[in-house]
């Protein structure tokens, strides 16, 4: 597809480019140097448009450079960091299916028995 956009962009910026007298894209090459630096977001500046519809063209190589840089660098990131085919285990409810209010109504339970044992180990030391 990349290729197919610099052909193209190539041959419009050419076609407008060529009917100007102060235009530095004269030939094929140099219309297509233009595209390519364009298209790779390097843009050196030595070639550019200076028609409407040049310019047109190159914001177009612009947008579609941008979209080919940014779905390689995606592409880049998915190879290094790897995708796992594998369906991730599912982490088992760490509660056993009770409400809020349940829970802590049998934490207080648990609380209250601790505070009896811990009230009756202080009041006899040596049996505790």
């Amino acid at each position: 597809m990349t290729a197919l956009v610099l052909v193209v962009a190539s041959v419009v910026v050419l076609q407008y480019e060529s009917v100007s007298p102060d235009a530095n894209i004269q030939t094929g090459w140099d219309a297509f140097w233009y595209s390519m630096v364009t298209i790779t977001t390097v843009g050196y500046g030595d070639r550019y448009p200076v028609t409407v519809g040049g310019r047109i063209a190159g914001m177009f190589i612009m947008i579609i450079g941008v979209g080919v840089i940014g779905a390689l660098a995606s592409i880049l990131s998915s190879v290094l960091l790897g995708s796992s085919s594998e369906p991730e285990e599912e982490v088992p409810p760490t509660t056993t299916g009770l409400t809020v209010e349940q829970e802590l109504a049998e934490l207080k339970g648990r609380m209250e028995t601790m505070q009896k044992l811990l009230e009756k180990m202080a009041a006899d030391p040596e049996k505790g």
